[in-house]
């Protein structure tokens, strides 16, 4: 039996007829635009404005980044004017991809006026469609990829008035609509509160790091666990590690030996990130090709530190990475710090991502246009250090935590991120 291609894969219970073909045009009753506001429009204090960057993919208004204007200008553009509950999109983009252009979104909060600036838009629909459903089709693939293709411009990208009212929406009736827009209302509320745990325990990790590593000019920190004394020392890291280029040479890999699956991971760029490790796009080489490179190969323990391009960012290859990934190799844009006896390496990189560390990096980088560290000048990196191990032990793993609890968030948010697509792919025509 062939399905209809104007039923969705997933149907509520009772529900059988074919969705409607239909426009927006047929659906949103008005299409209200912003106003034209000049830099120095902005005030310190007032009406508050819509900001671009409101529009995302989660159905709720980010107003995180709203300024102001004067209720004098205010009242002069009240044609303008958005409130608490109406729902906004933006028609244009800076970013050429346009990934927030179209989407559609709820002002939430306590009652409030607010003001648009031009290329956002309040949307005011007929009773012909459910907000909370429109506001999820707006994030599914097949509206994506009207979006991209009827976005117009280069730089400042823009889709017309007229073709937005143009987008197709099939629609069911509007008990089965209530029933999905709820759906999708439950799960953006739920990978809103994860995303606000996750953002809360970096900020707090932040926190700590500042306040339980020495700041510049000290030798103690403000923060220390009980039972630990003394005078922390400072130390250059080549007296502390060996440091590794990366592999290079004339059996670098290229692209006909990277394979989806295989024996040794190569890691690339978007393996190391500034929160990590991440493993969703590997690349993998064979245990030949891998035997035929140089020094590059990780052991538990080993610290990558990127030295090209996205320069900075430290990730741990420990015990738990390792049994992920057995077999790991680096590439000509990382380091290998390999930690001495005389220093906990989950303490080092910990230090590494300190507010003391970071500025080091950011002091010996190089190049504007290619920023990179060399490991000369790593060499020359100057960490502090108390001299018991066991205290570095005891802050490394304190970290470590807050490092794991990150990840379980992160995980959590990608479960949900992918259920949410699924549903969209499978609950829409």
């Amino acid at each position: 039996m062939v399905r209809s291609r104007n039923k969705p894969v997933i149907r509520f219970k009772g529900y059988t007829d074919e969705w409607i073909e239909n426009t927006f045009g047929n659906i949103i009753e008005t299409l209200t635009g912003g106003a034209s506001i000049a830099p120095n429009d902005y005030q310190d204090d007032g009406i508050r404005t819509i900001p671009k960057g409101a529009i995302n993919d989660t159905g709720i208004a980010d107003l995180t980044e709203s300024k102001y204007v004067m209720e004098e200008f205010y009242e002069r553009n009240s044609s303008s004017k958005v409130s608490t509950g109406n729902l906004i999109t933006s028609l244009r983009d800076l970013v050429p991809t346009a990934p927030n252009m179209g989407r559609i979104v709820r002002i939430n909060g306590e009652q409030e006026n607010f003001l648009m600036p031009q290329g956002v838009y309040k949307i005011e629909v007929n009773d012909k469609i459910d907000e909370d459903l429109l506001i999820a089709y707006s994030n599914s693939d097949k509206y994506r990829n009207i979006i991209s293709r009827e976005k117009n411009g280069s730089t400042q990208v823009h889709i017309r008035n007229g073709e937005f009212l143009n987008i197709e929406i099939f629609t069911t009736v509007f008990q089965e609509q209530k029933k999905l827009g709820s759906i999708f209302t439950t799960i953006d509320s739920l990978i809103i509160l994860h995303q606000k745990k996750h953002d809360k325990l970096v900020t707090v990790k932040k926190s700590m790091l500042e306040k339980m590593f020495p700041k510049e000019g000290a030798d103690v920190p403000e923060i220390r666990f009980k039972g630990f004394s003394g005078k922390w020392e400072s130390y250059p890291l080549n007296d502390l590690v060996e440091l590794i280029d990366g592999d290079r040479g004339k059996n670098y890999p290229n692209g006909n030996d990277f394979h989806d699956i295989g024996h040794t991971l190569f890691l690339n760029a978007t393996n190391v990130t500034k929160n990590g490790f991440a493993f969703s796009r590997n690349q993998y080489i064979t245990e030949e090709k891998s035997n035929s490179l140089g020094n590059g190969k990780l052991i538990v323990n080993d610290i990558i530190l990127t030295s090209r391009g996205s320069i900075g960012h430290i990730a741990w290859y420990n015990n738990y990475v390792h049994q992920k990934e057995p077999f790991a190799r680096i590439n000509s844009g990382m380091l290998i710090i390999r930690p001495s006896n005389s220093i906990s390496s989950c303490f080092l990189a910990q230090t590494l991502n300190s507010p003391f560390g970071s500025k080091q990096i950011e002091l010996i980088s190089f190049g504007s246009a290619q920023p990179q560290l060399t490991k000369k000048d790593v060499s020359k990196f100057i960490v502090i250090i108390p001299n018991d191990i066991a205290e570095q032990t005891t802050i490394g793993n304190y970290f470590q935590n807050f490092d794991n609890l990150i990840s379980l968030q992160k995980q959590e948010l990608e479960k949900l991120k992918n259920l949410k697509k699924a549903f969209l792919e499978k609950m829409f025509v």
